[in-house]
C-alpha cells in the first residue's frame, strides 16, 4: 500500500476491490449484451438436468471482473498480482455460490440474502489477509458493509433485465 497520507482507510480500499470485482463484469454486460459472453460452463448441464452454473457466469466477466480489480489494486498500492488473485478469489467464490444456486433449482439471477454477497467478500480477505494487512474482525466489517451495500444496489442490478 501507498504511504501517501491522503488515501482511503485500507477497509474501504478492500471495499473497492470487491465492489469493482463484483461490478465490472456486471458493466461489461451491460455494455457489451451477448459479446464475447461465453459461459464458464461451456454450456455444460449436470445429471441433475440444470447447468453447472448457467449463463450469467461469462468467461468475460471473470476476465473483466479479476483485470479491473488488479488494476484499481495497483492504483491503490497494492500489487497488480494481489489485485488480480483477489478479483479472481471473489468471483470464483460468487460462481460457487452459483453452482449452490443451480442445484437448489433457483433461477438466474435469484438473489439469496447473504449467500449472495459474503462469499464474494469474505473468501478473497480471508485468503489474502496477511498481504492486505486486515483481521478477521476487519475482514467480517467489510463484508457487512458489503452486504449492506449489495442490498441496496440489488434493484438497479436487475433493472432492464
Amino acid at each position: 500500500m501507498s504511504p501517501d497520507a491522503n488515501d482511503l482507510p485500507r477497509w474501504m480500499e478492500i471495499l473497492v476491490l470487491v465492489a469493482i470485482a463484483n461490478a465490472a463484469p456486471w458493466c461489461a454486460g451491460r455494455l457489451l449484451k451477448h459479446r464475447w459472453a461465453a459461459p464458464l460452463d461451456g454450456g455444460f448441464t449436470l445429471t441433475d438436468g440444470t447447468r453447472a452454473l448457467g449463463d450469467h457466469k461469462t468467461w468475460r466477466g471473470l476476465l473483466t471482473g479479476t483485470l479491473s480489480c488488479a488494476v484499481a489494486a495497483q492504483w491503490m498500492g497494492y500489487t497488480f498480482t494481489l489485485g488480480f488473485a483477489f478479483g479472481l478469489l471473489s468471483l470464483v467464490a460468487d460462481s460457487a455460490t452459483s453452482f449452490a444456486k443451480r442445484r437448489w433449482r433457483l433461477k438466474p439471477g435469484t438473489e439469496v440474502l447473504v449467500v449472495d454477497q459474503l462469499p464474494e467478500t469474505l473468501v478473497p480477505i480471508a485468503i489474502l489477509a496477511a498481504p492486505l494487512g486486515v483481521s478477521m474482525r476487519e475482514a467480517a466489517a467489510i463484508s457487512v458493509v458489503f452486504l449492506i451495500l449489495g442490498l441496496a444496489f440489488t434493484r438497479l442490478r436487475h433493472r432492464g433485465e
